[in-house]
């Protein structure tokens, strides 16, 4: 996927950044306490079960919440790694 391919869709998942010198998307999250952390995580699993694409998650600071995507078996960006942020936003 080239910069340009990837920009264009990034322009479809809101605040997704490119992190990993392009071979990653992320997001971060902040929540009111840990049960809403755990509570969104659980929501995203049934995404990532659903398309057999499973993201790194990272939580933090017990509200925070990092969500990165990349396609581990290419080491790069696929559409898949938008189609499950596209996903993840409408939660």
């Amino acid at each position: 996927m080239s910069i340009n391919e990837i920009n264009e869709k990034l322009d479809k998942c809101k605040g997704w950044s490119i992190d990993d010198m392009g071979r990653s998307i992320r997001k971060d999250f902040q929540f009111q306490n840990f049960k809403e952390v755990l509570d969104f995580v659980n929501k995203i699993a049934e995404i990532s079960d659903g398309e057999d694409h499973h993201p790194d998650l990272r939580i933090w600071g017990g509200k925070n919440l990092e969500v990165k995507l990349t396609t581990h078996l290419v080491n790069r960006l696929t559409d898949k790694d938008f189609n499950v942020a596209e996903r993840i936003d409408v939660l």
